[in-house]
């Protein structure tokens, strides 16, 4: 199946852990995973899974996932956290797990590599995601090419280019 994967991660979340003391770093964690949720949902998204302080969604559109991920960036702001998010696009299988539906695959493998070369409150995708939406009001600032651990070849990385993102939604 097609899809576009989109993975969250909250910068520096065991130093806010830490800082924080569990409980207080629980209900920071319950606010950020309510706002994620809520902005998938949104934006037409399927959760997928949680890996503790970040989340990994599909959606059928790439347009939809940058959009989400612009305004899970911001929302999460007002927590007084960072987030960094990777995008892919490309072939998942989908599985059943024993809680629920999950996805595998390399997409799923270069998505979350992408994810862990974003920086603190930034959007960055594949190459892949960048041509799709190609003409649509994303802009992006390439980072050029990169090696995803693991995977095969380089993989060429763009940022998305969030000041001169229309804000109409």
């Amino acid at each position: 199946m097609l899809a576009t994967i989109m993975f969250t991660d909250i910068v520096g979340s065991t130093q806010h852990a830490a800082a924080l003391g569990d409980d207080r770093w629980r209900d920071l964690l319950d606010n950020h995973d309510t706002i994620v949720c809520h902005e998938i949902q949104r934006f037409g998204g399927r959760e997928v899974n949680t890996a503790g302080d970040g989340f990994v969604a599909t959606f059928t559109s790439p347009s939809a996932a940058i959009a989400c991920a612009d305004d899970i960036v911001d929302a999460v702001a007002a927590l007084g956290i960072e987030v960094r998010i990777g995008i892919h696009a490309g072939e998942v299988e989908v599985r059943d797990a024993s809680h629920g539906t999950d996805v595998a695959g390399v997409a799923v493998h270069i998505g979350a590599r992408v994810c862990a070369l974003a920086g603190p409150s930034e959007v960055l995708v594949s190459s892949t995601v960048r041509d799709i939406v190609a003409g649509s009001r994303h802009r992006f600032a390439e980072r050029g090419e990169q090696e995803l651990k693991g995977v095969p070849g380089r993989w060429r990385l763009c940022v998305l280019m969030r000041d001169d993102a229309t804000r109409t939604r």
